[in-house]
C-alpha cells in the first residue's frame, strides 16, 4: 500500500472513530492512548478516500480520483463492499438507517445527487444538481436535501417525497463557490463560502437559508481576505455551529451560535502552527460534543465544556 493511500486511510478511519465516539472518555488536556484495529484494505492501492460518513452499522466512503468508487464497511459483520462508479464522490451525508446521499464532482459536466445502499449495492440517480461540483450537502428538518455548489454559486433542493428539484440558482450575489452546509436546531440551513478564481471573488463568509421563505442572508465574514471555509458542523451539545477557515494562513476554528446571533463569529484560535488548508471532511463532532480537527498531519480537539483548555493535541 503506497504511503499516500495509507495516510489517507488512517485519517479517514481516525475521524470515523471520533464520529462513532471511540476514545471519547472524560476530557483532559493530556494526550490519550488510541487503540487501533487493522480493518484491511478497503479500497485498491492508489485510491484516495475523499469523503466518509456512517449510517446505521455501516461506514461509507468514496473516492474522487481514479479508480472512482464507493465502499461500505459493515462494522458488525466486518464485511467490506466495493462499488465502482462512473463519477467522482464529492460529499456524503446519511439518508436513512441503511443508505446515504452522494453529491458528485464533475468537470465541464453536470454533477448529480445519488442514493447509495451499501448492503445491496443499489445506486439510484436522483438527478442533476445544476452545477459541476457538489461541495455542501445536508438534510433539512423538512426531509429535503440541500446542495451547495461550485462554480456558479448554485443552491439546489431535492424533495424525496415528490422526486423533484427546486433549482434556486445563485443565492448570494458575490459568491460563486458555496462550500459546507449544516442544518441547525432552529431549522435554518447554514453554509460557508470559499474563494474562487474568477470574478466576483468572494472569500470566506457565513450565510443562512430559510427553507420556509426561500431567502438567503449573508451573516458575517469569517476571516478578512481571500480565504476558504470548507467545514461547518452542527454540535447537538450546545446547538452551535463549528467551522474552519484557512488558505495561505495558519488554519483557525470558529463558532457561531444561532441562538445568540449578536455574538457574531467567535474565533477559537489557530490549529497548529503551520500555514495550510483544512480541507472538506477534516473536522468531526463526537457524540460527547467535543470537536476534532485534523491539521498538519496532527489531530486536535476542542471541548465546548472546557473552553479554558483551548485546542488540545491528541
Amino acid at each position: 500500500m503506497n504511503r499516500y493511500r495509507l495516510s489517507t486511510l488512517l485519517l479517514a478511519v481516525m475521524l470515523l472513530l471520533v464520529v462513532l465516539g471511540l476514545g471519547s472518555a472524560g476530557a483532559t488536556a493530556a494526550p490519550e492512548e488510541l487503540a487501533w484495529d487493522d480493518l484491511g484494505q478497503v479500497l485498491p492501492d492508489g485510491t484516495a478516500i475523499n469523503a466518509i460518513t456512517s449510517t446505521g452499522g455501516e461506514i461509507v466512503g468514496g473516492s474522487a480520483v481514479s479508480p472512482v468508487m464507493l465502499f461500505g464497511y459493515d462494522t458488525a459483520a466486518a464485511v467490506n463492499r466495493q462499488k465502482a462508479t462512473t463519477f467522482a464522490v464529492g460529499v456524503l451525508t446519511p439518508r436513512d438507517a441503511s443508505s446515504v446521499y452522494v453529491g458528485t464532482l464533475a468537470v465541464g459536466a453536470q454533477g448529480h445527487l445519488w442514493a447509495y445502499t451499501p448492503s445491496t449495492a443499489a445506486l439510484v440517480d436522483l438527478g442533476q444538481i445544476n452545477a459541476e461540483y457538489a461541495h455542501g450537502l445536508t438534510v433539512g428538518h423538512d426531509g429535503k436535501v440541500y446542495v451547495s455548489a461550485c462554480c456558479n454559486g448554485a443552491f439546489s433542493i431535492y424533495d424525496p417525497a415528490t422526486n423533484t428539484w427546486n433549482y434556486k440558482g445563485r443565492i448570494l450575489a458575490n459568491y460563486l463557490r458555496l462550500s459546507a452546509l449544516a442544518t441547525a436546531a432552529d431549522g435554518m440551513i447554514y453554509g460557508t463560502t470559499s474563494r474562487i478564481w474568477i470574478t466576483p471573488a468572494g472569500g470566506a463568509a457565513l450565510y443562512k437559508y430559510n427553507p420556509s421563505t426561500g431567502a438567503a442572508t449573508l451573516l458575517h465574514t469569517i476571516s478578512a481576505g481571500i480565504r476558504e471555509s470548507w467545514n461547518l458542523l452542527y454540535n447537538p451539545l450546545d446547538q452551535r455551529l463549528y467551522g474552519s477557515v484557512s488558505y495561505q494562513m495558519v488554519p483557525r476554528l470558529f463558532v457561531y451560535d444561532p441562538q445568540h446571533p449578536e455574538l457574531a463569529i467567535q474565533d477559537l484560535g489557530a490549529v497548529g502552527t503551520a500555514s495550510g488548508d483544512l480541507m472538506p471532511g477534516e473536522m468531526a463532532v463526537a457524540p460527547d460534543g467535543r470537536v476534532y480537527v485534523k491539521a498538519g498531519g496532527m489531530l486536535y480537539r476542542y471541548d465546548p465544556r472546557r473552553p479554558g483548555d483551548g485546542r488540545v493535541f491528541i
